[in-house]
């Protein structure tokens, strides 16, 4: 049956439907659903502009949900979502606004049906009335076993379904505070899993879906972390291909990462982790199941009770190599000044990134012994195996003999760590007669350059003149950088 042949209350219903997603098409498809949607172009026309954008407050009043629960095609518009940040939402219910209980209880019930009417919070194991009472308590109004708004936040994700770039509102660790701690955290889980599962379904209104761009910000700060488990049910989401995220932590055998979907990759394009903390063993879990991935920024930092504080950049860098070494196209491997106290073995080869065209790399993650060695430096300080002298700085070798042939843009960045107290002759040696082996080592190689990474102007560098004296010798362009003690 011809759409057109509908009763015009079918129509009517057809064009409401259609909002706001595939609204504009339809009534510019012909002159008669054109008429049928009139009645509504000025209200879709004010709520693109308004809520194209939403920055909510994940600790606001209970006016965002109200509304929702009003009328759930608000969130249908968003396409940017900061719950981070806060604006106010104007109210699209005519009735008086007071402040009256009566007002209060009914603004509340309808956030309770809304919660309840959830079809994500409608499958096995869920308990509706432990939601209601978190989010209820996240907003204020409950018996004080508020979660830093976890649950509140992660009840918002549900609503989402045309969200393409999305930044997460937890300023904690996501820890849960709350007298029950297995049972709160099977409930976020359960949820979590929920929007990961259905959001590879075919219905065009499932959350998140269409997500492109994931940003999870906490604080760069050496006793906040999150396990990257956490987040490991957005990685599978189906158009996700680029994750920003800070202090996150992937540690065998203490924050320990595991990929619990076989059947399914992700589509990650990029990823960049900042102040993170892990492992070889960590980064090479997630890395098994990037296969589109072509961008890689990785900062670490030790984490609280002296997690990783002697870092194997070698074991990590490596760790990349094998999963994705052939495909990545940019890469950066970096420290945060003063966030470790040394390394356990560095880098000496990367020779299997064949595809690398830019490269950024810290001084610090060569300043140790090869992992050919077997030596490991640090508290465990394990002895080289027979045939390799224990290793000074004295064997760093010259960065033609480690780079890629690959590069087109490399840059290494240089801070002196204080509890590593690293020597200015890796500088020396890093750099080492490379003017004269560039051409055939380094052949695609245009972009070259050191930034000096100090606190403070006037900042004392160990060697300076000596170092930029042999940079400019080799051709290699410097400079300093003002940076902070995160960086």
């Amino acid at each position: 049956m011809p759409l057109l042949d509908l009763p015009s209350e079918l129509l009517d219903q057809v064009v409401w439907e259609s909002i706001p997603e595939d609204f504009e098409n339809l009534i510019l498809s012909c002159r008669t659903l054109h008429e049928y949607g009139k009645p509504y172009i000025d209200q879709h026309t004010a709520r693109k502009r308004q809520f194209h954008t939403m920055r909510i407050d994940a600790c606001s009043d209970m006016s965002w949900l109200a509304n929702f629960a009003i009328e759930p095609r608000i969130p249908f518009y968003a396409n940017i979502v900061n719950l981070r940040g806060h604006v106010e939402i104007e109210s699209e219910d005519d009735s008086e606004d007071d402040s009256t209980e009566g007002e209060y209880e009914r603004v509340k019930q309808l956030v309770k049906a809304l919660i309840k009417q959830s079809p994500y919070l409608a499958i096995k194991g869920i308990d509706t009335d432990f939601w209601v009472d978190m989010i209820l308590s996240e907003l204020g109004d409950g018996d004080g076993y508020a979660c830093r708004s976890l649950f509140l936040g992660i009840f918002y994700l549900t609503l989402f379904p045309n969200v393409t770039n999305l930044t997460l509102p937890w300023h904690a660790p996501g820890r849960v505070f709350h007298h029950d701690h297995e049972r709160a955290t099977n409930q976020y889980e359960l949820v979590l899993n929920a929007i990961a599962q259905k959001s590879r379904s075919k219905h065009n209104r499932r959350a998140l879906g269409k997500l492109k761009c994931l940003t999870y910000t906490l604080l760069t700060n050496y006793k906040i972390y999150q396990p990257l488990q956490f987040l490991l049910p957005f990685l599978i989401l189906p158009e996700l291909e680029e994750l920003r995220a800070t202090s996150l932590t992937a540690i065998k055998f203490h924050q320990e990462f595991k990929w619990t979907y076989p059947d399914i990759h992700s589509n990650l394009r990029t990823i960049e982790l900042k102040s993170c903390c892990m492992d070889a063993v960590g980064i090479s879990e997630l890395l098994a199941h990037t296969p589109k991935l072509t961008t890689l920024k990785y900062q670490h930092a030790s984490k609280h009770h002296g997690m990783e504080a002697y870092w194997d950049s070698g074991e990590f860098v490596t760790a990349i190599e094998k999963k994705v070494g052939g495909q990545l196209k940019h890469l950066a491997i970096t420290v945060a000044i003063d966030a470790i106290n040394g390394i356990k073995a560095g880098v000496t080869s990367m020779h299997r990134f064949t595809q690398l065209e830019t490269l950024e790399l810290d001084l610090p993650v060569f300043y140790g012994p090869s992992i050919e060695s077997g030596e490991k430096a640090g508290i465990v300080d394990t002895p080289p195996i027979p045939g390799y002298a224990k290793w000074t700085v004295n064997a760093t070798p010259p960065l033609c003999r480690i780079l890629p042939a690959s590069i087109r843009e490399f840059t290494l960045f240089a801070h002196f760590l204080r509890n590593a107290a690293i020597d200015s002759k890796a500088m020396l040696l890093l750099y080492n007669g490379f003017r004269t082996a560039r051409p055939l080592c380094l052949p695609n190689l245009r972009q070259n350059s050191v930034g000096f990474l100090v606190r403070s102007r006037g900042q004392y560098i160990p060697r300076y003149e000596e170092i930029c004296d042999r940079l400019e010798a080799e051709g290699v362009e410097h400079r300093v950088f003002m940076t902070n003690f995160w960086r």
